[in-house]
């Protein structure tokens, strides 16, 4: 089965016959050129796309990606600043804990009962 199909030998020699040039245009500055241009372009017209979906979306009072991008954030923030705040308050929260258990172990000293008052004195 050494022998290739026939359409796999014209492919093949199709790919060789424009292999080469096809090479050597990309290995020039006018490609390199234009495929600056390529990116800048499809940079701006994305630029250009996301701010008119911005606006479009503001316009129907509705979020777009960068409200909700920046609300993600700020909630990265604030959780990261409960974080610190719960570590803060552990140990003042572990000695508070200790006290009352500390407090809820050690029995009272129970009152002494009043004297009796006594009977009035007759006679």
């Amino acid at each position: 089965m050494s022998e290739k199909p026939p359409w796999r030998v014209a492919i093949e020699q199709f790919e060789r016959s424009i292999g080469a040039p096809i090479e050597d245009f990309i290995k020039t500055d006018e490609f390199a050129d234009a495929a600056a241009n390529a990116a800048k372009g499809q940079a701006e017209m994305q630029r250009k796309l996301e701010s008119g979906t911005t606006q479009l979306l503001h316009g129907m009072n509705l979020p777009a990606a960068s409200d909700i991008a920046e609300l993600r954030a700020e909630i990265a923030e604030l959780r990261e600043e409960v974080r610190e705040l719960a570590r803060a308050l552990r140990p003042a929260a572990t000695t508070a804990a200790a006290t009352t258990a500390e407090a809820a172990t050690t029995k009272p000293k129970p009152k002494r009962a009043a004297p009796k008052p006594k009977p009035p004195a007759t006679g």
